[in-house]
């Protein structure tokens, strides 16, 4: 029933919707939106109900169907710059921006993004707080949270050592304590302080290593594990 005033150019051209604008409640919020009277209609024919008021929650009603909408449709949905407070299908309040409700009521990532801290038991019997969409996806079998509780176990070298060393719960491989232990060589002419629980076991005994060494420089004769240095040191004499 609008009228509007067109240029003759625009007459001779297929009939577009009517743009005049009018304020009315969105079926989303509850807030004011404008909305142009093409889009009222194809509200009216997709049978979107709109609240009578605002209330403290955006109640959405269950039998609107959105899908059917056309884009410039959605646009206006989403145009509220407002905010309100919504209840998650995860049974949590959350506050959410007006114009993402479209997408909440279609049960996309802003259902699935709750934030609120929940606790939950891990297999090994210590309990952590993880974020809802977190614990949802737990529940799927889509993510698996660390336990990073400590825990205390033997050194891999214990017998030697008698150390222990704290891990996070969920470690389950041979851990290497810090502490130096007695190393004897196999001649059982040295002994050494050593970490072995983390470096291992010396290949050669550093002293043996030295006086076999010393011996072969001060006799270059019996010293024949490298020609070249026994022939340098033949050379200089």
């Amino acid at each position: 029933g609008h009228v509007e005033q067109l240029p003759c150019s625009e007459i001779s051209k297929p009939k577009r919707g009517c743009k005049l604008e009018s304020v009315v409640k969105s079926p989303l919020c509850g807030h004011d939106i404008k909305t142009p009277c093409f889009i009222m209609n194809e509200l009216q024919k997709a049978q979107i109900k709109c609240p009578p008021n605002q209330a403290p929650f955006a109640v959405i009603d269950s039998s609107n169907d959105f899908s059917t909408l056309s884009n410039d449709a959605r646009k206006v949905l989403q145009s509220c710059g407002l905010r309100s407070r919504v209840i998650l299908t995860c049974g949590h309040e959350s506050e959410v921006e007006c114009s993402k409700l479209l997408r909440h009521s279609e049960n996309d990532e802003v259902a699935d993004g709750c934030d609120k801290k929940v606790e939950v038991c891990l297999p090994c019997g210590h309990f952590i707080q993880l974020s809802c969409k977190d614990c949802n996806r737990h529940k799927q079998g889509l993510y698996t949270p660390r336990c990073t509780r400590k825990k205390t176990i033997k050194c891999w070298n214990y017998d030697r050592c008698t150390s222990s060393v704290e891990v996070e719960c969920g470690f389950n491989g041979a851990a290497a304590c810090r502490e130096t232990t007695t190393w004897v060589c196999p001649t059982k002419e040295h002994e050494y302080k050593l970490n072995i629980c983390c470096k291992g076991e010396p290949q050669e005994c550093p002293g043996c290593s030295f006086e076999k060494l010393s011996s072969s420089v001060s006799s270059p004769n019996e010293f024949t594990g490298d020609k070249e240095l026994k022939s340098w040191i033949q050379g200089s004499v």
